[in-house]
C-alpha cells in the first residue's frame, strides 16, 4: 500500500477519510431532502458494506453516484469507475463566419 509509513498512520488515515466521507454522504443525503430516519437506515447499509479498509476504493466517487450503487448493490461496477471526459472541440472564428453564410 503506502511505502515507509507506520501502520498506525496509515489506520488513522483511513479512519479520517472514513468519517469525511460519512460527513460528505450526510451533507447530500440533507441536501436531498432525504428524512432522518431513512438517512439512519442507509447509514447502517453503509457501516455494513463500507469499512476502513476498503473506503480508499469508493472514496473519490460522487456522492450521487456511490449512494445510487450503495442503495442498488452495485459497489463492485464503481469500484474502478473513471468518468469519461469529452473532447472538446475548438472552432475558429473564421470557420464559423464561412459556415453563417
Amino acid at each position: 500500500m503506502i511505502v515507509g509509513l507506520p501502520e498506525k498512520a496509515i489506520q488513522k488515515v483511513d479512519h479520517e477519510l472514513l468519517e469525511l466521507h460519512k460527513e460528505v454522504l450526510r451533507a447530500y443525503l440533507t441536501q436531498r431532502n432525504l428524512k432522518h430516519r431513512h438517512q439512519k437506515k442507509f447509514f447502517r447499509l453503509y457501516d455494513y458494506y463500507i469499512t476502513e479498509k476498503n473506503i480508499r476504493r469508493f472514496f473519490f466517487r460522487s456522492a450521487k453516484l456511490f449512494v445510487y450503487a450503495l442503495v442498488t448493490n452495485r459497489l463492485d461496477d464503481i469500484e474502478d469507475y473513471v468518468p469519461i471526459k469529452e473532447k472538446k472541440i475548438n472552432v475558429s472564428r473564421e470557420s464559423k463566419k464561412r459556415n453563417a453564410r
